[in-house]
């Protein structure tokens, strides 16, 4: 005869035990896919304009009513035909009216749209600038400029930062650096005509181009205007005076 086998009940507590237990980040990952996500807000859409009809009363004009319904003025006359803007009392018109805080709503939208392009597009301008001042600043030291100049990047504008070891002009810094007219303005706003900077001698002039940049003064370089070239040799400088000197 085949022995009964008999069955055994498992208690819950029991079979709890023989699981393994959880890891902490097991329980973390499945407690984040139970988590339910926010919904996001969709866009909203340009609003249609619907027609309505608009009975004139006492008071009312054209101007003010494009501007309650948020349409134009030249777009009542032509739906309605009229060749000036005085209305009649009693007179009906067709309006195609826009529901304001909808228009607000995507107006404020699109703007937000346009201000959050404005920016990247300006990150990327200063990426762009700062990678490029690297290049400029070591070319210039590689001209020799460095023996008049110490140079640092503006990592928030992407622009140089050049320090004067010695007294210089800004018509000098200017050609120093191959600098077309109106940069050193355009990028240092302090810098004003008939004024002697820090650390420099001399009387304040009127002129702008010879205003000084005293010895540790700072100004700001627009790294796109400038466009190192490497100077002439002394030699050739003599040679060019020299010829200047026999035609004058």
């Amino acid at each position: 005869m085949t022995p009964k086998v008999e069955k055994t009940q498992v208690s819950a507590a029991s079979m709890a035990q023989s699981k393994p237990a959880k890891s902490a980040e097991e329980k973390k990952s499945k407690a984040a896919i139970k988590m339910v996500r926010p919904k996001q807000n969709k866009a909203p859409q340009k609003p249609v304009a619907k027609e309505v009809t608009v009975t004139v009363t006492e008071g009312m004009s054209l101007l003010g009513l494009a501007g309650k319904y948020n349409t134009k003025m030249a777009d009542i006359r032509k739906l309605n035909h009229l060749k000036g803007d005085n209305l009649k009392i009693g007179q009906k018109l067709r309006i195609m009216a826009t529901d304001a805080k909808e228009l607000k709503a995507y107006e404020e939208y699109q703007a937000q749209i346009i201000e959050q392009k404005n920016k990247q597009a300006e990150k990327a301008n200063i990426q762009r600038k700062n990678k490029l001042a690297e290049g400029r600043i070591a070319q210039a030291k590689s001209y020799g400029l460095g023996e008049d100049y110490s140079f640092k990047k503006d990592e928030k504008t992407g622009n140089i930062i050049v320090t004067v070891k010695d007294e210089k002009t800004l018509a000098e810094i200017k050609e120093d650096f191959n600098l077309p007219d109106g940069s050193l303005r355009e990028t240092n706003g302090n810098l004003k005509p008939g004024t002697v900077y820090t650390g420099s001698s001399g009387e304040p002039t009127d002129n702008y181009d010879v205003s000084k940049i005293g010895k540790g003064g700072k100004v700001v370089i627009n790294t796109d205007h400038f466009k190192p070239e490497k100077p002439f040799s002394q030699e050739v400088k003599d040679w060019a005076k020299s010829i200047y000197h026999k035609i004058f």
